[in-house]
Formats: C-alpha cells, structure tokens, sequence
C-alpha cells in the first residue's frame, strides 16, 4: 500500500466512522457566529465537531470549513491550547496508523477490510456486528471476537496483563511523585447535550 492509497483508505475510515455514528451534518452548523464569545461548552463542542469533520478528509465538502475553524481558534488567547491539540492530532493520527501499516501487515489487512466496508460497493452487505469487528480490529484488536466469547476473551486479557514479580528491584524507587507516571486511554467526544462545561470532569 502507498501513501497516495493509504490516504485514501484512511479518509473513507473516517468519513464512515463519522456517518456511522450519526453523520455529520449536525455536528458542525453553518453560519458566522463560531467564535469565542459563544459559551464555553458551545465552543468546545464546535472544536471537537470540526476536529472530526476535519479528519475525514477531502471527501467530505465540510472538511476545509472545519479546518478552516480549528485554525482560527488556535489563535484564541483562551482556545488556543485546545485548538492546537486538535491541529496536532489531525497530522499525528494518520501518521501513526500509516507507519503501523507499513511495519505491520496484519494491521495493514485489517486497515483495508475496514476501508472496504465503508467504500460504498453495492455488492457490500455487513451486518452492524460484521462492521464493528472490523472497527475493533483496527482501533481495538484485543476486543475482536469478544461478543462471541465474552469470558474466554476477558480471561485471556487479564492473563496477558499479568505480571508476576519474581524478585525486589535492585532500583527501589525513591520519590513516587517524580518517577512514578499513571497513565490511562482516553476517549474523546462532544459534550453531552445542554450540559454546562464546568459541570464535566475535565481534571
């Protein structure tokens, strides 16, 4: 696969994602009045909405729009962090599936079949549960197959993530709070409906 060929692969991926969920029309309204002045939860939803919008490519005609908007905002005083998290992403997330496509060719197969679902070919009928194997099997290959065997799946994973310490370490940590790091997966969406920004749990 080429770049030229993975480009188009991953923006039809996103594309469908987008309309899969619910589509896009919605998500990102016409209009001026896109600005800072808006209330906060307002802003932030419009961030996150041409953020996705904006992942899909050329495909979608709102795409440039969305761009457009991210780029704005990032010369915000108070959204210029978030937009520029978002403007980031936007290079840093195809990137990062294009080099687990070259380095890994299961990843690539897997990557294309998704593709393939959301092409549009007429003689493509999947079922829901078809289609979100194939999501899962690029964005979460440890779940695929776990609807048709929940326990075996969940014992495997908690077996994999075991880990059996066999002596004390000869490197005792000192300080927690400067070599200890937590960390956890996100998942981002827009903010519930009518629901105030300063409400969420942002910390």
């Amino acid at each position: 696969m080429n770049q030229e060929t993975f480009k188009d692969k991953w923006e039809s991926i996103a594309s469908g994602l987008l309309n899969y969920s619910g589509g896009s029309e919605t998500l990102f309204e016409s209009g001026s009045n896109h600005g800072s002045n808006l209330p906060p939860d307002q802003v932030a939803s419009r961030l996150n909405s041409a953020f996705l919008l904006a992942l899909t490519g050329e495909k979608n005609p709102e795409q440039r729009r969305a761009g457009a908007y991210l780029e704005k905002m990032a010369g915000d005083k108070d959204w210029a962090q978030v937009a520029g998290f978002y403007l980031d992403g936007l290079e840093l997330i195809p990137q990062e599936l294009w080099e687990a496509c070259e380095s890994n060719p299961e990843f690539s197969r897997a990557f294309s079949r998704l593709a393939g679902s959301f092409e549009g070919r007429p003689d493509s009928v999947e079922t829901p549960e078809e289609i979100r194997e194939k999501i899962w099997g690029v964005f979460f290959p440890e779940g695929t197959g776990i609807s048709s065997d929940r326990e075996r799946h969940i014992d495997g994973l908690r077996r994999k993530r075991t880990v059996t310490l066999t002596r004390l370490s000869q490197n005792p940590i000192s300080n927690p709070f400067r070599e200890v790091l937590f960390t956890s997966n996100v998942l981002l969406t827009i903010p519930p409906e009518g629901e105030p920004i300063e409400k969420l749990s942002l910390s």
